[in-house]
């Protein structure tokens, strides 16, 4: 698991967790940073807590390039996914 992945999607920006399984791609929120309010090393014995807000089967990436640091999933409803992080190419494309 990928952890503090900046993640776009449409005019939108979230500071994300990434797990990649062989078959899909999972997105998760810190539900405890959303109610604290606050950058999680200023807490004391923080622990994240998450909950999975998207996923996506990895056979709906119809496009996938890397550039400059940004992992740009083009999906099946036109949408385009950015993940500020590693190159995830070998995850992504390998079913």
């Amino acid at each position: 698991m990928l952890e503090d992945i900046t993640v776009r999607a449409d005019d939108n920006e979230y500071i994300l967790a990434i797990c990649i399984t062989t078959q899909r791609l999972l997105l998760f929120q810190d539900i405890n940073r959303i109610l604290f309010r606050v950058a999680p090393i200023t807490l004391n014995g923080y622990r994240p807590k998450y909950e999975m807000i998207f996923e996506l089967d990895k056979k709906k990436i119809e496009k996938f390039r890397y550039e400059h640091g940004m992992n740009y999933l083009k999906i099946d409803n036109n949408h385009i996914l950015e993940l500020y992080c590693e190159n995830l190419k070998e995850y992504l494309l390998e079913i």
